[in-house]
């Protein structure tokens, strides 16, 4: 009929061109394809392809490299016959939150390998509900696990030490703010709990703070320096109001860079080592009273008839000094005439010979 238009065949080449066209096009996507695939398989990452049944779909190179299955194998088998059994109820319990279209991150869980072994993997997972599929990547974290582990064993047995030492322990940063202490440390300053000392200074504690002004000094000089001090003898008023003497050891922290970044303390309570020391003092204050106060010649002397001692006595007595009777042999000062009342008086020389 009149007015219509007959849509015209297309010709010979212009059916060659768009097949060539799409030729070109699929190799392109082809092209494309084999460089994904190539990227895939060169992942450290182990990465896969599952349905919501528990299968594999598509596995790359890293999954044969880490657990020593083929790929086949990998296909062939229900994943979670892989999973550790006492991993398998939080692993299902997580492929049921993919089936609903909840993306999964930071998924751990343990898969056997070949030779027996388990490894630990972390997942990341994204469900594409439409396709009934699963998108993931594992990460094999054994080795963190490992060190993990070690870590939390060295901090327990620090932990341990720090509870159980005869001391107490603490440590500033460089602005002497507590960084941490030990149980005993923390009944010292009145706090229950060591880590409510995080983050406070000595201002906050129950020393005075004559005290607390000595403490940081010591701190300043020892992070100036970087040079440890020892054994500082100082004072502390305790919690319940005590005063008690300290035996102080500080040594300066570094970082990896080797500066410094802090300090590290420790004391013992000597009070009781200071007061037996108070004790023994005025114990030989009195007995040196009572030596020097004896009308007769004392003499100390060593095996070898060496005087190493005399009393107030001698000197007020015989005239001589310190320097002229100390050190030398008791009998210079007796001749051979006064040998017999040396004797009476002194049989503790004949029996060396004297």
């Amino acid at each position: 009929p009149m007015g219509t238009v007959m849509a015209e065949k297309p010709g010979y080449e212009q059916l060659q061109q768009r097949i060539q066209e799409l030729e070109a096009l699929v190799a392109r996507q082809s092209q494309r394809d084999h460089r994904l695939e190539r990227l895939f398989n060169l992942s450290l990452d182990m990465l896969c392809v599952a349905d919501l049944d528990g299968h594999f779909l598509l596995v790359n190179a890293a999954f044969e490299t880490t657990l020593g299955y083929s790929t086949q194998e990998l296909l062939d088998t229900p994943y979670i016959e892989f999973v550790h059994p006492d991993d398998r109820a939080a692993t299902l319990k997580a492929a049921a939150q993919l089936a609903t279209g909840a993306p999964l991150t930071f998924f751990e869980n343990r898969y056997r390998c070949r030779d027996g072994a388990y490894k630990w993997l972390e997942w990341a997972s994204a469900p594409v509900t439409d396709e009934k599929l699963l998108y993931a990547v594992a990460r094999d974290i054994t080795a963190q696990k490992k060190t993990q582990r070690e870590l939390e064993s060295q901090r327990d047995l620090f932990n341990n030490v720090l509870s159980n030492v005869p001391a107490s322990i603490f440590w500033k940063d460089k602005n002497s703010v507590y960084l941490g202490v030990n149980d005993r440390f923390a009944r010292d300053a009145g706090y229950p709990d060591p880590k409510k000392i995080i983050g406070k200074t000595d201002y906050d504690m129950a020393w005075t703070r004559q005290q607390a002004d000595f403490y940081r000094k010591c701190d300043r000089e020892v992070m100036e320096t970087g040079i440890a001090m020892l054994n500082i003898e100082e004072s502390q008023r305790q919690a319940d109001g005590t005063e008690i003497s300290l035996l102080t050891n500080k040594v300066p922290l570094l970082d990896t860079d080797g500066q410094v970044s802090g300090m590290l303390g420790i004391y013992i309570d000597i009070s009781q080592r200071k007061q037996a020391e108070d004790r023994l003092r005025k114990s030989e204050a009195r007995l040196q009273t009572l030596f020097d106060s004896a009308a007769e010649f004392i003499f100390v002397i060593d095996s070898e008839g060496k005087i190493i001692k005399a009393n107030r006595c001698v000197y007020d007595q015989s005239g001589y000094t310190e320097d002229e009777v100390l050190g030398h042999n008791i009998k210079e000062f007796f001749s051979e005439d006064s040998q017999a009342i040396c004797d009476c008086n002194f049989p503790g020389l004949r029996e060396h010979g004297y």
